[in-house]
């Protein structure tokens, strides 16, 4: 309600510190990794479209930044265990490290959204965002930063600067969709995956039966 209540030109700050909250409400130091990859794409962005000396590197350099961040923090553990199931086939002996990171939330979707708006930038399919609060918010937007789908910024900031005004019927719709979702997930994927994992931690002592039906409820 409190974005409806704000004039039109404000509303984005309204959004920005929805998604401030949202993300903060996980890990609250995860923000300083989000505000430096932004100011970077952001600065480099405006850049790229002036398509001048240098714009190879300003595509690439924000680019590798946020490729190798995403590496970091969602794909060090798992690198480092191929690794050692590789050496061991070869005797070579190998212990990995433990290395537990904690992983920052929504990491894969912010990260690519912006590599989609750099690409889109650099061949010229949308103009570099000129406001950088609106660009946050498109980075950072709290209703798809866990669960996508990944934005593209051609479809997304348009949406900001287009006025719109209260409808009934939008928020009626809005609050089925969500209701029903709830249903889904508390009603049905809830009560289901407590047989599912049952099933699951103990498929020594299941019968195929079971191990088929918990297979057909964990796609459900």
């Amino acid at each position: 309600m409190f974005y409806w209540i704000l004039p039109h030109q404000y509303r984005w700050v309204a959004l920005l510190a929805a998604n401030v909250i949202f993300y903060a409400s996980f890990e609250a130091r995860f923000l300083l990794l989000i505000l430096l990859l932004t100011i970077v794409s952001y600065f480099c962005a405006l850049g790229l479209e002036r398509k001048g000396k240098g714009a190879g590197a300003l595509f690439a350099v924000p680019i590798l930044l946020i490729v190798l961040s995403l590496a970091v923090f969602k794909y060090t553990g798992f690198a480092l265990n191929s690794v050692q199931k590789i050496l061991d086939c070869f005797a070579i002996p190998f212990t990995a490290p433990v290395i537990r990171l904690l992983q920052p939330v929504g990491v894969s979707f912010f990260s690519f959204q912006m590599i989609g708006y750099l690409a889109d930038v650099y061949r010229g399919k949308t103009r570099a965002c000129r406001h950088f609060g609106k660009y946050a918010v498109f980075v950072s937007f709290f209703a798809t930063i866990t669960s996508g789908p990944i934005e593209r910024a051609g479809h997304f900031l348009p949406q900001l600067e287009e006025k719109r005004d209260f409808q009934y019927e939008d928020a009626a719709c809005g609050a089925t969709l969500l209701l029903i979702g709830l249903f889904k997930k508390i009603v049905i994927a809830d009560v289901v995956a407590k047989y599912v994992d049952n099933v699951y931690n103990n498929l020594h002592g299941s019968g195929g039966a079971s191990v088929l039906a918990a297979t057909l409820l964990f796609a459900l």
